[in-house]
């Protein structure tokens, strides 16, 4: 599995409505959100994807997904590294649809809305995934491009 595909061109969802493509090149920014520290993204939640499937950040900025779930049954969104993503995954047996209070993570029932707020410290790839039994092995991830 290729974790560092570039994105090649994402729309996302300021919190005005406005709509602006972001990709590999073309970092997110936060223009026209009227907060100039952070931007805010919809993501929708279907059974077993996330749309957009990748997005591109600059290296100390917030973000505040915005996941809705359009799918039938619980999701989650972690946001980690691949080993943090395998971590989380392994403690996370036996808790399926529980919400641990653990940092970077939100649990989104179905018609759910919920939002998480990141910071983005440090350059690199990471990974935006699902770990309800079989998501993630399912492919339930997004790139997140930091640079």
């Amino acid at each position: 599995m290729n974790f560092v595909k570039k994105a090649l061109g994402v729309g996302v969802v300021l919190s005005t409505g406005l709509t602006v493509a972001c990709g590999a090149d073309e970092p997110a920014s936060s223009a026209g959100t009227g907060d100039p520290s952070g931007l805010v993204v919809e993501v929708s939640m279907t059974d077993m994807a996330y749309e957009p499937s990748s997005f591109a950040f600059e290296v100390g900025q917030t973000v505040t997904f915005r996941f809705r779930n359009d799918g039938q049954v619980a999701h989650e969104a972690y946001i980690d590294d691949e080993t943090g993503q395998e971590a989380h995954g392994t403690s996370m047996t036996g808790m399926e649809g529980h919400d641990m209070g653990e940092e970077g993570l939100v649990v989104v029932q179905p018609g759910e809305v919920r939002e998480l707020t990141h910071t983005f410290d440090d350059e690199g790839d990471l990974i935006l995934g699902c770990h309800q039994p079989g998501h993630y092995e399912a492919d339930m991830k997004a790139v997140i491009t930091v640079g």
